[in-house]
Formats: C-alpha cells, structure tokens, sequence
C-alpha cells in the first residue's frame, strides 16, 4: 500500500520532469501497490499533433518517478499496454507497479539518477562550442539503452549550421501561423502574477527574456502588429536568432519513438529523460527544441492543418532531415536535444504545479480551466481573420505602425555595418558568431565534416 507520504515524494520527482511549452499535461493516482500516470486532457496543448509532446512528457515524469521509487527501494515495473495506438487523450495510464526490492520495501538504496533530478533543467544560454567526444555520447546513449527508443548525434559545422537552418524556417511558422501563435500567446505569461495563478506556461523570466523587451513581445499578441511583424521579416529574424544556438553545440541528439502511438512517444520521454540527467550528471547543458519533430509529424498525420505555403517548407525539410539521421528513417521524431557544456547558468527554472494539484482522487480527470487554449480548437488553418485576440486588435494598428517605424531604422541602420565576418563565410556552415544559418536547399552538396560524431545505436529492447 503506497502511504501519502511516499505518494507526495514520487508524485514531486515525477513533477520536475520536462514538458512541451511547460504545460506539464500529467496527473496521478495511487491504488494499492500501483501508482496510475495519466495525459491530463486539460493541459494539452490544441496544436499537439496526437498528443505527441504530452505522451513524450508524460514519459518523463514516469522515468523520474521509476528513479524516484528506485531510489526509495522499491522494484519497479511499468505497464503501458492500455495504450494502443490510437490518438485520444482520455485512455488508460501508465501503470508504475512497485514491489519490495532488494533492500527491502522501502528501504533507502539510493539511484545514481535520483540526485540529479531537481538538478536539472533547460539551459537556453550559450554552450561551448568545442564538440563533445565520442567517450561521452557512447555514455549517454548507453545511459538509455534499455529503452526501445533511439538515439542519433549529429555533429560539426556543416550538420549544425543545416539544423540550424530548417529550424529556424519552421519556428518562424509558430510566429506567423495564426491557430500556432494564438496558442503560443495563450501560454506566455507576461506577469509574475499570471505566473502564479496558473502554475504552467511558459514566463519570460525563465526563458531569459530580458525584461525591456517583455512589454515588445506583449504587442505581438495583436494580429494586426503581426502582419507587419510578418511582412518586415521580424518573425524570420527572431527564429534565426534562437536557432542560430543549435551551431554553438557540442552535439545535437535526435531522440525517437521506435513504434508509432502514446506507448512509442512514452518511451522516448523516459530516453530523453534519463539521457538528460545523465548529462546533468556529467555538468552538461541541454536544451529541447520540439518544433521540427512536431512540424514534420503533423505533415504526416494532419497536412491540413497547415497553410500550403507553410506545409511546402515544411515538406523541403524532410529529405535533409533523414539525411541529417539515417538511421531514424523508419522511426518517428520524438524531440531534439541540444547538448554541450554551458558557459553560463539559466535564470530561473520553469513555475511548477503544486504536488496537491497533480494527484487525482480516482480515474476521472482534474478540473484546469483554461478557456482561452480550449477556445482556439475550433480554428483551421485559416488566416488572421478571426479570434479572441481580434477583439482586441483596435489598439494593435498603432502599436503595428510604431514597430514598422522602428524596425525599418533598425534594418537600415544594420545595413550600414560592415560585416567583415561574411565575406570569409562559406555557404553551409555555422559562423563563430553563429550570425548566418545556411538555407536548407543547400544539404544535398555540403561536404561531410571530418570531425562529425554521428552514430544510431540500435539496442534491443531490455527489462522496462
């Protein structure tokens, strides 16, 4: 009989685990021997092609409460057979049974993980960019080989600058799409105060926006301010900028779901989660980035769901991206890690749910209000026409007109600078400064990087 007690420290190690955009789409409950994990319909986000990075974050908080139970002395065996293959949220959980282990039920014998798991967190901050030796991704990929997931490096210029590149070209899309940039506004969190009410989402503090800059990123909530964020090229700027940190990595790691479906994506969480802290364990940096993984899915599954102009870019991308990891072109996409050893600490971590608020009384789901996501389900892929932030747009015209002044002197004034560093700059590589990412057309003829890492480690499936 799992107590409260123990039930609050492994709900807490299961809450610390990574989740798209924060949204920690998870709950639990204790029956007996048996803790039940379950998607929380509530906070997956709308645009989640079948729940992908919900099942991925999911995955997570089970392996951190595996360690957690671990840890405590227990043996642990987890069921995920209630899951199938299919797509809808309210399903069975994830059953994580514990047994007395060999310490004795309940016993302190202590993970080699378990310490790690309030240590880590996402640092979004400049890496070192000296590459990562083949002793230390062996390492990591060992750390999860007992999962049927897979783990794929990439390494050097070439293939970083190309990464960069595509991501860059498909985060630009979330910006200026309107059902993606609806839901990503309806998940910033512009105030301590927002902060703290939800308990989720993504805040600026933690993102390390700089807090100047808070008050320009509130104005692109206004549709008509993004027209004309769209129409300079601001969209297109401000994603080249944040994947220009995939050329200052010291590797970049593709981790996959071996089988299509929850089970397939909760595997991969578990992966990613234990490949993560062994990282940490091994003071290294990580930083996810979902987008390409996601965009690339939802072609496959619902291409509807994109304008045409932006499933063609996202179609460009997927040749170069098998051809970035071959040995994943018969699995699926889970998330993208950037690695490396980290030249400053990140701000401040995500805000996290309250423990109380993660544990459910029986099988029926937890009550999150959250009207403003639940209102944009009903949106295609249409165009900036309507919508609750239409309503609001009225005070956007002249906000829209105060940014294409400024951003027209910003450009000028750029142009004027000479950039000495371009002229010595090849097509198809990352710069020092990472200020260029090359354009994704250019894969097929970029020559392979003497000193790139890449390696797929096949491992059989062993005792889950």
């Amino acid at each position: 009989m799992i107590s409260e007690a123990l039930l609050h420290r492994l709900v807490t190690a299961a809450s610390r685990a990574p989740s798209a955009d924060n949204m920690q789409a998870w709950s639990f409950a204790a029956a007996g021997d048996v803790v039940d994990v379950y998607v929380e319909p509530g906070r997956v986000l709308p645009t989640d092609v079948d729940a992908m990075f919900a099942w991925v974050g999911l995955g997570a908080a089970v392996e951190n409460l595996v360690i957690a139970a671990e840890d405590e002395g227990f043996g642990v065996t987890v069921d995920d057979g209630g899951l199938g293959d299919g797509t809808s949220g309210d399903r069975e959980p994830v059953r994580v049974r514990l047994s007395p282990g060999g310490s004795g039920s309940g016993s302190r014998s202590g993970h080699p993980l378990a310490g790690w798991i309030e240590r880590r967190e996402t640092n979004r901050g400049p890496y070192d960019e000296t590459p990562l030796d083949p002793t230390t991704l062996g390492e990591l990929t060992e750390a999860v080989g007992r999962f049927d997931a897979g783990v794929h490096w990439i390494g050097g210029s070439a293939d970083l600058g190309l990464m960069a590149s595509m991501d860059a070209r498909s985060s630009y899309i979330r910006l200026e799409h309107r059902p993606l940039h609806d839901e990503l506004f309806d998940i910033l969190r512009f105030s301590r105060r927002s902060v703290e009410e939800t308990g989720f989402g993504l805040d600026f503090a933690s993102l390390g926006v700089p807090p100047a800059l808070v008050g320009a990123a509130r104005l692109l909530r206004y549709p008509s301010v993004m027209k004309v964020v769209s129409h300079l090229g601001i969209g297109r700027f401000v994603a080249r900028q944040l994947a220009a940190k995939l050329c200052a990595a010291g590797a970049v790691c593709l981790v996959t779901a071996r089988r299509a479906g929850p089970a397939g994506y909760v595997e991969a969480g578990r992966a990613m989660e234990r490949l993560w802290l062994a990282a940490t364990a091994r003071e290294l940096a990580v930083q996810p980035y979902g987008v390409l993984p996601q965009y690339l899915t939802k072609l496959d599954v619902e291409p509807e769901g994109f304008l045409p102009r932006y499933a063609e870019v996202m179609r460009g991308h997927r040749e170069p991206f098998a051809g970035l990891f071959p040995g994943a072109r018969d699995e699926h996409p889970a998330i993208v890690l950037r690695v490396g050893r980290p030249r400053e600490q990140p701000p401040r971590r995500s805000v996290r749910l309250p423990v109380d608020q993660l544990i459910r009384s029986g099988r029926e789901p937890l009550l999150t209000s959250r009207p403003a996501i639940a209102a944009i389900r009903h949106r295609g892929a249409g165009g900036w026409r309507t919508g609750r932030v239409s309503s609001q747009d009225a005070g956007g015209r002249r906000a829209a007109s105060a940014v294409a002044t400024v951003w027209t002197a910003i450009k000028r004034a750029s142009q004027a600078v000479p950039r000495a560093n371009e002229a010595a700059t090849s097509e198809g590589q990352c710069t020092a400064r990472n200020t260029r990412v090359p354009p994704a057309a250019s894969a097929p003829a970029r020559a392979r990087s003497p000193i790139v890492v890449r390696r797929s480690w096949d491992q059989t499936r062993g005792e889950r």
